[in-house]
């Protein structure tokens, strides 16, 4: 996968127009995202993304080119971490 061409300025624009705030680069790590995403309303992610549409638990999204082990996982931390579940 190679960069993605305009996710740096779509984020930075999406963050000014909801006065929210942005990660960008090495500042965007798992961990981060569950630090910030817990306080957030709206979360806009502009990254790469793999589904499986046989296997919806093997889907992958990637920040950073790092990748997430499961969009399972992600959305099971982010449950626990808004208290969704």
């Amino acid at each position: 996968m190679g960069p993605l061409k305009f996710n740096i300025p779509e984020v930075i624009e999406s963050a000014q127009l909801f006065n929210g705030r942005s990660f960008i680069g090495t500042k965007v790590d798992k961990q981060t995202f569950l630090n910030n995403s817990k306080d957030s309303r709206i979360l806009h992610l502009a990254m790469h993304a793999i589904t499986d549409d046989q296997n919806p638990d093997y889907s992958q999204l990637f920040l950073n080119l790092i990748r997430f082990s499961s969009l399972f996982s992600l959305m099971n931390s982010m449950s626990n971490s808004l208290n969704l579940s």
